[in-house]
């Protein structure tokens, strides 16, 4: 049971009787705001603190083995590095909690 309220300055998520910060991760990239609400949240956690991210979709899970970046054009807190998904394509890998903190 889930609820998302809107505060004045901060979007709450009511989950499992907490209260959650919830974000828009398009917004939190500062990527193009498109005319669709997001339609799935991600929930994560670490050192005590849980964080929301409200995104497009979810396509998936899988295990995979994270690659740092050593180019200082991509750097940043927020990316953990880069992954191959197994059919060629790389993909990045963000820190959402540090994507946060920033």
């Amino acid at each position: 049971s889930e609820r998302v309220v809107q505060g004045p300055s901060q979007r709450l998520l009511a989950r499992r009787g907490e209260t959650v910060p919830l974000f828009d991760l398009a917004q939190e990239l500062a990527l193009p705001s498109e005319a669709r609400a997001p339609q799935a949240l991600v929930v994560r956690g670490g050192g005590g603190e849980l964080v929301a991210f409200a995104v497009d979709r979810v396509l998936g899970q899988q295990e995979i083995v994270v690659r740092p970046l050593a180019d200082p054009l991509v750097a940043s807190n927020a990316i953990s590095g880069a992954t191959d998904l197994g059919d060629g394509r790389v993909t990045v890998v963000l820190d959402l909690l540090a994507l946060r903190a920033a």
